[in-house]
């Protein structure tokens, strides 16, 4: 029989694991990229190129149509453009879940710093 001691660390435990499985279940640590259909809004706004506002929509559009089912989908999105398409390389993971980020920066990307050379 354990005793209170070893019941508290195995409650902690099992907590620590609900949370760490709770944050990052739109997002795949090991690839970067994040999983349009389960994520968040505030989890799709870290993607580089995706804002909040267009975080929400991707999120009222999948309450209003279903889960997308394919990169193309997004373009559905109200507030999508082709530019911001190409920045969050859009791609199907091999579960076959519609993933967006963790690429490199589009060539051309205003965002991207240019690179001194002395």
């Amino acid at each position: 029989m354990m005793n209170h001691k070893g019941s508290m660390v195995a409650l902690l435990t099992f907590l620590m694991l609900g949370l760490v499985l709770a944050f990052s279940s739109g997002a795949n640590a090991q690839t970067g990229k994040v999983n349009v259909n389960i994520a968040t809004p505030e989890q799709l706004a870290q993607v580089p190129g995706m804002t909040p506002e267009l975080a929400k929509a991707i999120v009222t559009y999948k309450a209003s149509n279903g889960s997308l089912s394919s990169p193309d989908d997004l373009m559905k999105v109200p507030g999508m453009t082709p530019e911001i398409f190409k920045k969050l390389s859009p791609s199907v993971d091999t579960d076959g879940n519609v993933v967006v980020g963790a690429g490199k920066p589009a060539s051309g990307d205003e965002d991207e710093a240019p690179i001194k050379r002395y």
